[in-house]
């Protein structure tokens, strides 16, 4: 298939406004108002690594980062704690969470427009927008970020954009809920188009890739659809579900979150490359249940390792047992204002964000409310990377569309 044609225009913002919050000794206190919850989470001593012999009849002496081993109390066992956990106390020979700094710089961007809808960070010099941009006789339905200047983009035809990944400069996927499209550093590519004529718009309005073989987009009418990097499959599912989120880490684990809005039936499923299961189902209730059943209206989904899923509701965050939606404890409180986007660029650096432009971070032990952007503004959708987060919506009015973009 020859390359689309595109109409381009660079544009820099003139509405431009930045923000700054840093803690520093004279401000930790009213830093500590905006921390709205804390959770306790368990550590992990993994045993024994190495071991050093002791007395036989003493208990073991041990040396810093080391235990006393629970097989045989005379021994010494090293102390290993798991991914994003370190070893902390005195004698360091506990496992304390990592945690991510809540400290953000913020800088507000608007172009012209409507609704941005998801953003896709490849670095700080080379960042995707997508939605509906208006230039005077100019529409896009993308925008590219090169660390002066927002390029506007339209892709084919003046239809606004929904969903947006990138794996690499040269490998980024979009998607305007019926066309999926490919751009390989130089052109752009159509890569599948719906049958529209059905009548269910957004059939692949979410994009999730795994790998350049592993690539995940869903929308309404339970519609899923698999790439793997020849053809396309599509995943037979509920025609009554919209499929709203999409996280996963690898083939056997994919993690897809669905509304049936006539019922307000809330459905997570498992995708475990060859089937699809139900993980949780029930009827939204705003009943907050306990602290380890997972209820209430859900935003999204995440996670970045097998044994747990983080679950966004209205009654907070959710930590998850993947094999078990009744084994959960919320980590956060509940939240008032609608919630439109929920990622992270790990499970201890987690945001979301929503109506009023609210925004909240969660870093493994607590909860920050940013108080330095939102007001007149809808955020809906972000992309989140170690030291970027880009937040997408449109202000109040719906004149202009809004780019937040944090750094630290």
């Amino acid at each position: 298939m020859p390359p689309l044609e595109i109409i381009s225009h660079s544009y820099t913002p003139k509405n431009k406004h930045t923000t700054k919050f840093q803690k520093d000794e004279n401000e930790l206190n009213n830093a500590m108002k905006n921390i709205i919850s804390i959770a306790v989470l368990p550590m992990f001593i993994i045993a024994c690594k190495d071991s050093t012999t002791m007395e036989n009849i003493l208990p073991a002496d041990c040396d810093i980062g080391f235990n006393i081993c629970e097989s045989d109390s005379t021994q010494c066992c090293e102390v290993i704690c798991e991914d994003r956990y370190h070893n902390c106390s005195e004698l360091l020979n506990e496992c304390c969470l990592d945690t991510t700094s809540h400290d953000v710089f913020w800088i507000t961007d608007t172009l012209p427009g409507y609704d941005l809808f998801d953003a896709a960070i490849i670095n700080e010099n080379d960042i995707w927008v997508v939605g509906e941009i208006e230039l005077g006789q100019t529409h896009g339905n993308t925008a590219h970020w090169d660390g002066e200047n927002w390029t506007v983009i339209q892709i084919e035809r003046p239809a606004p954009f929904e969903n947006v990944f990138a794996f690499e400069t040269d490998e980024i996927w979009f998607s305007d809920g019926c066309n999926i499209y490919r751009y390989d550093g130089n052109e752009f590519h159509k890569m599948w188009e719906c049958y529209w004529q059905d009548g269910i718009y957004n059939k692949v309005r979410y994009i999730h890739g795994i790998d350049h073989s592993n690539i995940y987009f869903a929308g309404n009418g339970g519609f899923i659809l698999h790439y793997d990097g020849n053809m396309f499959t599509q995943i037979q599912c509920n025609p009554n579900i919209s499929i709203k989120s999409i996280t996963g880490i690898n083939e056997s684990n994919i993690w897809l979150m669905g509304i049936d809005e006539s019922t307000d039936q809330m459905i997570i499923y498992k995708y475990n490359g060859t089937e699809l299961t139900i993980y949780s189902d029930y009827i939204y209730s705003d009943l907050f249940l306990n602290y380890h059943i997972l209820s209430g209206w859900i935003y999204g989904i995440y996670t970045d390792i097998e044994e747990y899923l983080w679950i966004l509701t209205n009654h907070g965050i959710f930590r998850c047992n993947s094999e078990d939606s009744n084994d959960c404890t919320v980590l956060t409180q509940r939240q008032e204002l609608l919630m439109f986007t929920f990622n992270g660029s790990n499970h201890n650096d987690l945001f979301y964000s929503g109506s009023s432009g609210e925004t909240y971070h969660y870093n493994g032990t607590s909860l920050y409310k940013f108080d330095q952007i939102g007001g007149s503004q809808v955020h809906l959708g972000m992309d989140v990377s170690e030291n970027i987060v880009i937040i997408v919506g449109v202000t109040h009015d719906y004149e202009n569309s809004i780019i937040v973009r944090g750094y630290r």
